[in-house]
Order: structure tokens, then sequence, then C-alpha cells
């Protein structure tokens, strides 16, 4: 194959758009240039990339007050430590508060978050106790069993559009972040100070490792109540988290969230 090839195979475009009026000279080309105009199109991708994400924070911000005001914004939610228990159906209710990040932070996660409350989309799911670092929240239907992804996707909101983050709200102790790539909908408590391992490049096992787990909003009312849950996730798989067996799942349910 020819050098010209080889560029229009490595950038995708015609080999003529590459180099203007020096089109049939490609061939010539040796390899710093060929690195050079790699590289010049890969800033010119993550140039368009940085506006595109830019743009959807706008947009998020903007539907966010529109719909729930400009904040600070808040969530209650209320659990049932009982759900799953022999207990003659007597609940054991637990409430906690979450102020979500400033819309000047994390406005593209806040608003996704704030959308799947409304939508009532997280009543009746669970928290799941299978690691002791952080308490995560599953779409699974607690009444039935059922997952709730689907629900998700059909209203639209259950995945960020990109891996939004920023520097000035790390992942510490009480912080609520999105998992998976991209983010959603499952969202998880953070137990302990996660900056490391849930920020910039702390997910290793990821193809873009360098990207983080958007962290949009803090515990700040109810902290018992989330340190009882951590005690259970302790209780089963230990401080190491090791202890787990993989078998039977502990949960808390959810009953319902509701934005204050």
């Amino acid at each position: 194959a020819t050098k010209k090839k080889k560029i229009a195979d490595a950038t995708g475009v015609n080999p003529a758009l590459l180099t203007g009026d020096a089109a049939d000279d490609l061939d010539g080309l040796g390899s710093d240039e060929i690195t050079n105009l790699l590289m010049r199109r890969q800033d010119a991708m993550k140039s368009r990339i940085g506006s595109l994400q830019t743009k959807i924070q706008e947009i998020s911000r903007r539907e966010a007050e529109e719909r729930f005001g400009e904040g600070p914004h808040r969530v209650e939610v209320t659990v049932d430590f009982n759900a799953g228990v022999n207990t003659a159906g007597r609940p054991d209710l637990g409430t906690f508060v979450i102020e979500m990040a400033p819309l000047d932070q994390m406005p593209h996660a806040v608003h996704l978050f704030l959308q799947t409350v409304a939508h009532k989309l997280w009543d009746d799911t669970v928290f799941l106790h299978t690691t002791h670092h952080v308490l995560q929240a599953a779409p699974i239907e607690f009444s039935t069993g059922r997952s709730k992804r689907e629900d998700f996707a059909d209203a639209k909101l259950d995945q960020l559009s990109f891996q939004e983050y920023s520097e000035d709200y790390p992942h510490v102790k009480y912080t609520i972040g999105f998992g998976g790539r991209p983010g959603g909908p499952d969202f998880y408590i953070s137990t302990q100070d996660n900056s490391r391992y849930h920020g910039p490049g702390g997910q290793g096992h990821h193809d873009l490792h360098e990207e983080a787990d958007p962290c949009f909003g803090l515990v700040v009312v109810g902290h018992k109540v989330v340190d009882r849950m951590h005690r259970r996730s302790v209780a089963t798989v230990g401080k190491s988290g090791e202890a787990w067996d993989g078998k039977d799942v502990p949960i808390t349910s959810i009953v319902s969230m509701q934005v204050l």
C-alpha cells in the first residue's frame, strides 16, 4: 500500500483534503510529516468534542434552571432497612438529603439526575451492599426484582452524553457519583474519600482511563442513615471488601426519592 492510502486509512478522509494542492505528493511525506499531520487532526477532533461538551453543559444548565430553579437543588431519599427481612411487614424507614453540585460546575450530571428523580424512576429500587467503599444504587425494582434499565432508556434518561467532571467537586466521603462509561443510570454514595480511585485516571480498566466518574452531589442531612447502610455493607463484605461470597446480595430498598 502507498503512503497515500495509509494516511487515508488512518485519518478516514480523502487524501486530497489532507494536503491541499500537494495531494499528488502525499507519497513523498516522511514519517515526521505524517505524525504531525495525524496530531493536527487529533487536536482538531478534540477541539470539536470540547465544543460539543460545552454546548451540552449550556443546554443542561438552562433546562435545569427552567424546570427546577437556580438552586441549590436538594433531593430527599427514603429507604427501608427492613425490606426483604422477615419483620411482619413493618418498615424501618430512614431518610437523607442530597444537595446537588452547583450548576456552574456539573450541569449535565445534575440535570440528568434531577430528571430521573422527577420521573420517579428511582422509586421502589435498591441499594446493593456488595462493596465497602461505596453504596451502589441499582435500577432494580425491589417489589418484583425486575430490571428498570429499560424504563430509564425509554425515558431517554439512562446515560450521560459524556464523562462530565469538575476538579472543584471531587469524590470525597458522602458525595454522589455516576458509575459506568458513559455514566448512568447507576449511582453511588462514597463511604470514604474516593478522590483518587474514582477521579481522573483512577479507573484504569476503562478504555479512556484518564476520564473520571462524574461527582455531582453531597449528602448534607442524614449521615447516620448512610453510616447505617455502610455498616450493613461492611458486615457483608468485610473491611477489605473480599468477604462476600458472591451469592445472596443484601439490599436496602429505596422507597422513594423526591426533589425538594
